[in-house]
C-alpha cells in the first residue's frame, strides 16, 4: 500500500498519459523518455528544493526522500531503480529505434510509472484514456508528436550555470536545455522564431554544446536563422546562430550591415550587451568587438570582404556575428539573471532575423 498521497498536476499526466499511449504502440520508442520526464516532474512536486531530470546523481537520493517523507513503497522504489539502470541510455534522450529486447525494458520502466501515478497519486490512468475524446488526444498528439513537449518542467527560476556542469558536456547540456525552455516560456511571442528550441547532440570528444530557435526570413530550404545560447567549458554566449547551410541569409544579413538599418540593429544589439564576434569551428572565438568602435566605412569593408569569403555551405566559422558572451567566471557570478539577460538579447535579434527577409 503507498503511503502519502503525492501530488500531481496537468503537465505531469500529459507527460504519462503520451507515455501509456505511445507504450501501447508497436513502435513506442518515444515512451521511454516521456515517462522518465512524467517521473522527474512528479519528484520536483513533491520534493522540496528538487529540480531537474531525473539523473544518475540524483535518482536514488530522490527515491530515498520518497520513501522517509511519503512513506513511498521500498519495493515500488527498488523496482523503479532496477528498471531504471536497465534501460537508462534510452528513457534520456528520444531514441529512434530499439530492438524488441530493448523495448521490452523500456516498457516495462513505462509501466511502473505508471503504476506510480495510479497507486501512489491516485490518478486512474485506464479510466482516463477511457474518458478521452479526439480532442483530447489531438491536443496529446500536437503537444507530445512533434514539439518535445515532454520536456516540460515546473516554473521554477532558473538557478543559473553551475561549476559542476562545466565538468562534463552532458551535464551542460541538460542545463542549456533548461535554460532555452525557461526562456521560451518566458517570451511574449518568439517574433517569427518558430521552430525550437532544438539542441545539438554531444559525445564524449564533443567541446560545445548549443540551443536555438530558428526562424526561416527568406522561406527557403537550408536558410534558417535564429537566436542561439551556445556553452562550452570556458564560456556561455547568446546571440544571433544561421544554419549551416544559410548561405542566401549570411549573405543578406552582410549587406544589411552596409546600410543605415543594419547599424541601427546593431545599437540595438549592443545596448542588450553584444559585440560582434569572429569565430571559427562553431564555438571558438577569433575577436569580440564592440558595433560602437567601428566607423560605418570600417563596417562596410568588413561586411563586403565577410560577404566575399563566403564560400559554400557547410559553413562552421562566421564573421561579425552579434553575440554576448560570458566568461565561465561571469556565468557563475551571473546566476539566473543570465536568463534575464538573454531575453533581453532575443528581441533585437529577432527584430534583425525579420529584417533578412526578402519582401
Amino acid at each position: 500500500m503507498a503511503g502519502k498521497r503525492l501530488k500531481a498536476d496537468p503537465d505531469s499526466i500529459d507527460l504519462i498519459l503520451a507515455a501509456f499511449f505511445l507504450a501501447r504502440q508497436r513502435k513506442g520508442y518515444h515512451a521511454g523518455y516521456y515517462a522518465l520526464n512524467a517521473l522527474s516532474l512528479l519528484f520536483i512536486l513533491n520534493l522540496p528544493g528538487e529540480e531537474g531530470s531525473i539523473t544518475p546523481t540524483n535518482f536514488q537520493r530522490r527515491l530515498d526522500r520518497l520513501r522517509r517523507d511519503a512513506d513511498f513503497p521500498p519495493e515500488m522504489s527498488q523496482s523503479l531503480l532496477k528498471a531504471w539502470r536497465e534501460c537508462r541510455p534510452d528513457l534520456e534522450r528520444k531514441v529512434s529505434v530499439l530492438s524488441p529486447h530493448r523495448m521490452r525494458k523500456v516498457k516495462n520502466f513505462v509501466e511502473l510509472v505508471v503504476d506510480v501515478f495510479e497507486t501512489c497519486a491516485g490518478i486512474p490512468l485506464s479510466e482516463v484514456v477511457a474518458q478521452m475524446t479526439v480532442t483530447d488526444v489531438a491536443r496529446l498528439e500536437a503537444g507530445f508528436g512533434l514539439n518535445l513537449a515532454a520536456a516540460k518542467r515546473r516554473s521554477l527560476p532558473f538557478p543559473g550555470f553551475q561549476p559542476e556542469d562545466f565538468e562534463s558536456i552532458f551535464l551542460l547540456q541538460r542545463r542549456l536545455e533548461d535554460a532555452a525552455r525557461r526562456l521560451v516560456r518566458g517570451l511574449p511571442d518568439r517574433r517569427g522564431l518558430l521552430s525550437g528550441p532544438g539542441g545539438t547532440s554531444v559525445d564524449y570528444t564533443s567541446c560545445w554544446t548549443a540551443v536555438s530557435l530558428f526562424g526561416n526570413p527568406l522561406n527557403s530550404p537550408g536558410e534558417e536563422v535564429g537566436f542561439q545560447i551556445l556553452a562550452t567549458p570556458w564560456l556561455v554566449a547568446a546571440g544571433l546562430v544561421f544554419g549551416p547551410q544559410a548561405s542566401q541569409s549570411r549573405r543578406r544579413y552582410y549587406e544589411i550591415l552596409e546600410d543605415d538599418r543594419g547599424r541601427k540593429l546593431l545599437r540595438e544589439l549592443e545596448g542588450a550587451g553584444a559585440e560582434l564576434v569572429d569565430f571559427y569551428w562553431y564555438c571558438y572565438q577569433e575577436s569580440r568587438t564592440k558595433p560602437s568602435k567601428l566607423k560605418p566605412e570600417e563596417l562596410s569593408r568588413l561586411a563586403q570582404k565577410a560577404r566575399a569569403e563566403l564560400g559554400s555551405p557547410p559553413f562552421t566559422s562566421g564573421r561579425l556575428i552579434p553575440q554576448r558572451t560570458w566568461s565561465y567566471e561571469e556565468a557563475l557570478v551571473r546566476g539566473g539573471g543570465i536568463l534575464d539577460d538573454c531575453k533581453l538579447l532575443y528581441l533585437p535579434v529577432a527584430e534583425l532575423v525579420r529584417s533578412l527577409s526578402a519582401q
